[in-house]
């Protein structure tokens, strides 16, 4: 079964052409067959879909995949077999490359139903990459943004509930420097140091950050890309666990309420151990900061962009004699932008409403080149 129809929002448009070294540039791709699980026990010869994304700072580049057994025996589900959500890059190993990231609701993975659409929403000032899953439960999106030059991954993972909400937990896989099994893996929170084959239950309000390492294979060495982190806002967070095993570590977060926010650090370049320490210690608190502030819905929707085109646009009008239809159209674009933001900013979206918001902002560019190209055809 091949999962529902990929939607991707990529709009030069949107934020203008993005030259090398001036912003993030991103990109979707899929679903495309890739292959087979070859003999992989219960999945032999079963098709392999996928979805890859990627971001590029200028610092660093993120890479994303998604892929499923979509074999037709399984439908209607597909099967996340790696997780839902892995991470690339920036390092190869450290959070999981084939599946860093999985969602469970009532004791099931999301992404046993298809994935709804995976899709970019932002380039330039910064990179956004979203990931969208709907079941009977509700809604699921995964944002991911990138900063200009930024080494860090921000991170919202939200739920849509239809109305009650269900329980759900997020489980994030990571091996630290490198999928070695001769190290000693160790995790550092700002309270403390748990070496391997013990489990710790963070306080949100004190340890709302992680530093994950192995203290054999330090940066440096030949099978190593150091150490990696995660950041998360405390009041998101209604419980952490970290399960520090000697090859696979993973934390499970129950969430407070229906979003939970985070960064990821995949690898420090270069750092070692106590330096990547050092600088949770040094920078955690500002990084917190900058996480609670950071909107994760278009940025477009909290800016005065649309309101100073939609001025341009009058003044097109009113030179044109405020033809009819061009008017009737600057008017619908008005107030369904004006209403999707009056929405955004009390915080009472649906999950349709950011697409909406998109599709109205690029109809609105549309509209201001063709009266731009109007009035100078009849001068």
């Amino acid at each position: 079964m091949i999962p529902k129809v990929i939607i991707i929002f990529c709009f030069t448009g949107l934020t203008g052409t993005v030259l090398a070294g001036t912003g993030v540039s991103a990109n979707v791709k899929g679903p495309t067959e890739a292959g087979t699980w070859g003999n992989r026990s219960g999945h032999v010869n079963h098709k392999k879909i996928s979805y890859s994304a990627t971001m590029k700072t200028g610092a660093t580049v993120f890479k994303f995949r998604h892929w499923v057994d979509a074999d037709e025996s399984h439908a209607p589900k597909v099967l996340p077999l790696e997780g839902m959500i892995g991470l690339l890059g920036a390092a190869t190993q450290n959070w999981y490359a084939n599946g860093f990231l999985r969602l469970y609701v009532n004791g099931t993975q999301v992404g046993e139903t298809p994935v709804k659409s995976v899709r970019v929403t932002e380039e330039g000032s910064r990179g956004a990459v979203v990931f969208e899953w709907e079941r009977k439960e509700g809604i699921w999106r995964v944002t991911f943004l990138a900063f200009p030059y930024g080494k860090s991954l921000f991170c919202s993972v939200r739920y849509f509930p239809p109305a009650k909400s269900a329980d759900w937990q997020i489980v994030l896989v990571n091996f630290p420097a490198g999928a070695t099994r001769d190290g000693e893996r160790a995790v550092t929170t700002a309270g403390r140091t748990v070496k391997q084959e013990n489990k710790i239950d963070l306080s949100a309000s004190g340890e709302w950050w992680a530093v994950y390492y192995d203290n054999v294979h330090e940066a440096g060495t030949p099978r190593s890309e150091g150490p990696s982190a995660l950041v998360f806002v405390p009041e998101d967070v209604k419980s952490c666990k970290i399960d520090i095993g000697t090859y696979q570590v993973t934390t499970t977060i129950q969430p407070r309420g229906n979003e939970v926010r985070m960064i990821f650090w995949d690898f420090f370049f270069g750092r070692k151990n106590a330096q990547a320490v050092d600088y949770m210690k040094e920078t955690g608190s500002d990084q917190l900061k900058k996480l609670r502030q950071t909107r994760f819905s278009n940025s477009a929707i909290f800016s005065e962009e649309w309101k100073t085109r939609q001025n341009e646009i009058e003044k097109f009008l009113a030179e044109l004699g405020n033809p009819l239809k061009e008017s009737a159209e600057a008017a619908k674009l008005k107030s369904k932008l004006t209403e999707l933001t009056g929405r955004f900013m009390k915080n009472r979206e649906k999950p349709d409403d950011e697409s909406e918001f998109i599709h109205f902002l690029e109809a609105q560019k549309k509209l201001l080149l063709e009266l731009q190209s109007k009035a100078l055809f009849e001068k």
